[in-house]
């Protein structure tokens, strides 16, 4: 039981890591560049995707 409390510890912590993220990779950059915007788009999708397996894993406890 007591694992189980550390890993979902562990699991909302990196949620909130993601969450960081997400919040300051929207506004970085420079928006001239197509090539850097497609790529910040991929990173954030790649979180989104993150958050919403962690979401997952929270929601199954």
């Amino acid at each position: 039981m007591l694992m189980l409390d550390v890993l979902l510890e562990l699991v909302v912590n990196l949620q909130q890591v993601f969450l960081k993220n997400l919040n300051t990779l929207g506004r970085q950059g420079p928006k001239t560049h197509k090539t850097s915007y497609t790529k910040k788009n991929v990173n954030i999708h790649q979180l989104q995707v993150k958050r919403r397996i962690v979401n997952n894993l929270i929601k199954k406890k």
